[in-house]
């Protein structure tokens, strides 16, 4: 059974739904910004098929490992949050300001909730 086993959650060779952001991500154009490349918060729906390869990886697996594209603006760490959520159908916790900034997280991260932990 391998030890460590690593997702790494990116839009490479998928077409988000905006034309606008796969424009952005596959530009060649100096002027666009970097920034725009990672813009990109992942649905629940496309979680979903996220999700389902983990969790079979990990019943082969000790350890799982998921990585999501960092962000300026903390879009991984909403993926990241949603994915636990879909992994564990538990609500997880978040900071105020995260949920204000992004609503979607209202329905998974209630006022109490499981704490994520990165390394169990």
């Amino acid at each position: 059974m391998p030890a460590r086993l690593i997702f790494s959650l990116s839009r490479t060779g998928q077409r988000p739904n905006s034309t606008t952001l796969y424009d952005t991500w596959f530009s060649d154009d100096p002027d666009a910004p970097r920034e725009e490349r990672y813009n990109y918060l992942y649905s629940n729906k496309e979680l979903e098929p996220w999700a389902e390869r983990i969790r079979s990886v990990a019943e082969h697996s000790e350890s799982t490992f998921v990585i999501t594209n960092n962000h300026y603006q903390g879009k991984a760490v909403v993926n990241a949050l949603q994915l636990i959520y879909l992994l564990t159908k538990q609500p997880v916790a978040a900071p105020p300001v995260l949920i204000e900034h992004y609503p979607e997280l209202e329905t998974i991260c209630p006022t109490t909730g499981i704490t994520p932990n990165l390394f169990s």
